[in-house]
């Protein structure tokens, strides 16, 4: 299953396409979701969670909103970006990211 917004893209990892360039948000960098599965969260709860702090650290301007910003700048500039996780195609916290660079995005456009 794909999800496209604009130029952004949430595919499994190694599953970017042809004209986007992969960028990974799986544990191992800053884009992942802290939150585990786990038998006292289920995954829809963790991508909750995921969405919650990340509101959090865009609303405090922190690292990761920084991250994200970086993101947008390219998008405006109109490269088109997949992010890839391992959890995809199941519901992922890849989601939540779209909607923030794309937020950040119309940010930028402003400017």
């Amino acid at each position: 299953m794909l999800i496209k917004s604009n130029n952004i893209i949430v595919r499994r990892i190694d599953g970017t396409p042809e004209g986007y360039t992969a960028v990974r948000i799986d544990r191992k960098t800053v884009f992942g979701n802290l939150s585990r599965i786990s038998s006292t969260q289920n995954r829809t709860e963790v991508i909750a969670k995921h969405k919650s702090d990340l509101a959090k650290d865009i609303k405090a301007k922190g690292y990761l909103y920084k991250q994200l910003r970086k993101l947008a700048k390219r998008v405006v500039a109109g490269e088109k970006l997949c992010l890839e996780c391992h959890c995809y195609p199941k519901p992922c916290h890849g989601n939540n990211l779209v909607v923030a660079i794309n937020s950040i995005a119309l940010e930028e456009r402003a400017k």
